[in-house]
């Protein structure tokens, strides 16, 4: 078996809708019979409460353990949560995470930490097809380990300048720290997320973006609209291609899924 393919969502601002959409990305995979395990980064676990451990699960290992502990697969993966996608298994996170940053700041190479685990149990880990981390909107230590690893990194932004210069400096640090890191830069492109057609800066947005070579040129093409069904994913712990499917939100996922085949990142 070949070993999976590692994708990360990030963002250096929070409200960009980053989880939600590495949530609706799952399911397109779960549709597809791949098999996808998720790891959460982020110390506020959105992506686990999507998952609903908090419901399910009284208490769980978490990247944390992950990071600090070398916890085996075994024991802190929680397998198919989603009755609906048993082909999906998640790392939760929970807040323990930040003051596992702060006990790992001396380690030597903490930046590879994630890369000796996944070499090291490779072999449990090679029944998935995809990995997809959701990092936090920040470059913290758990978010370099992440991006490090990663074949595919898409940052996502909302729409705004505050959320767009986030995004900017995102790929700027990063690209100056794959430098220092002797590595090639693996962010693939930059996903607008939010948009609003009847919103006149919706557009002004666009157009700004479009006038930025750099921005224009990692840009997708498809634009992930500001849909109240999107919204609710994250509510009824159900992505989009399972909860509704005649959504036009749906249908731009359709579109983002086929830009990440043609890229080969999918």
């Amino acid at each position: 078996m070949s070993k999976p393919k590692i994708l990360s969502f990030a963002t250096m601002k929070g409200g960009t809708g980053k989880t939600n959409v590495a949530f609706n990305l799952v399911g397109f995979l779960a549709k597809e019979n791949k098999k996808v395990l998720v790891m959460d980064f982020d110390s506020q676990g959105n992506m686990s409460s999507n998952f609903y451990l908090n419901q399910l699960v009284e208490s769980y290992d978490s990247i944390s353990d992950v990071l600090e502990n070398d916890i085996a697969p075994i024991d802190v993966i929680i397998e198919h949560p989603i009755d609906a996608m048993p082909t999906v298994d998640i790392i939760p996170s929970d807040k323990e995470l930040t003051a596992t940053e702060m006990r790992l700041i001396s380690r030597q190479m903490r930046h590879a930490i994630l890369k000796r685990w996944l070499k090291k149990y490779k072999d449990c880990l090679e029944k998935y097809d995809y990995i997809i981390c959701d990092t936090p909107p920040a470059l913290s230590l758990s978010n370099i380990n992440a991006l490090f690893v990663s074949d595919s990194i898409i940052i996502v932004s909302s729409i705004g300048m505050h959320s767009i210069q986030g995004a900017m400096n995102i790929i700027g640090q990063w690209e100056n720290l794959c430098e220092g890191l002797e590595i090639g830069n693996n962010i693939i492109g930059l996903l607008i997320n939010k948009y609003d057609k009847r919103v006149k800066i919706s557009k002004e947005f666009i157009d700004y973006v479009n006038h930025n070579p750099l921005l224009k040129e990692l840009s997708f093409d498809t634009i992930i609209p500001n849909n109240i069904k999107l919204e609710e994913t994250s509510m009824v712990n159900l992505p989009i291609s399972y909860y509704n499917v005649k959504n036009v939100g749906y249908k731009a996922y359709i579109e983002f899924v086929k830009e990440l085949k043609e890229l080969e990142a999918i």
